[in-house]
């Protein structure tokens, strides 16, 4: 949490989970400029408090709520099993059941509402230019050591949706948050693409505690992306 005492930043970023990767990278770093807090953190509601981030003077914001609606949507397999066309992705697997992209989209859309609220009204609190940021990029598979969020521990039995209609489930949430942000003028700053495999996956060792997390390594390319695309706006 900050301090009470009043501090100039270059980037700020808030949010939930994903901030926590950011965090980790600028304290090993050094970076007295950069700052990010997991805003849920201190808070008694669990909710961006603004009071405790008055201190500070950014010259960016960096959003960072929700992003784990893909995964909401799509990591664990559904019952019929789904795919969908979604371009530029070519990939269908026809011995599932096929679902039109415009139901997932309208799923998506309403599950990216609400960290779009929490994401505005943090914005609210600040003048100066702001982002929003992607989430990591969905991971490739997973083995007997993987750790999954305690939130789909119960749903494990029903297996891991294959990694292309993952992939595709992700590409989907971003242009939909892209779309969201936009309409409130809030350009949203892509996942890191050193950060992808050569099929669009999330490395191995960028992983967080989970595989649906960025560690400090993926937060330390996370900032690269600010620096070039933030401070450079």
């Amino acid at each position: 949490m900050p301090n009470d005492t009043s501090l100039n930043l270059k980037i700020l970023v808030l949010g939930e989970s994903h901030a926590t990767a950011i965090s980790r990278a600028a304290e090993e770093l050094s970076l007295e400029t950069i700052k990010a807090f997991d805003v849920r953190r201190g808070s008694p509601s669990k909710k961006f408090c603004r009071d405790q981030y008055s201190s500070l003077k950014p010259e960016v914001l960096v959003l960072a709520f929700g992003g784990t609606e893909h995964n909401i949507v799509g990591l664990i397999e559904a019952d019929p099993k789904f795919d969908f066309y979604w371009p530029p992705f070519s990939d269908y697997c026809s011995d599932r059941h096929l679902l039109p992209a415009s139901a997932l989209e309208e799923l998506l859309r309403h599950r990216i509402r609400s960290g779009l609220d929490r994401a505005l009204d943090a914005r609210s609190a600040f003048d100066c230019p702001a982002f929003a940021l992607a989430p990591p990029p969905p991971f490739r598979k997973v083995d007997e050591m993987t750790l999954l969020p305690s939130a789909f521990s119960g749903l494990l039995e029903a297996g891991i949706t294959p990694a292309p209609i993952r992939r595709k489930l992700y590409a989907m949430g971003c242009a939909l948050m892209r779309e969201a942000y936009a309409s409130h003028g809030i350009p949203l700053i892509e996942a890191p693409t050193a950060a992808l495999d050569e099929d669009g996956y999330l490395h191995r060792h960028l992983w967080g505690r989970d595989p649906t997390h960025g560690n400090h390594r993926y937060g330390s390319l996370v900032l690269d992306r600010l620096s070039e695309e933030a401070i450079n706006a």
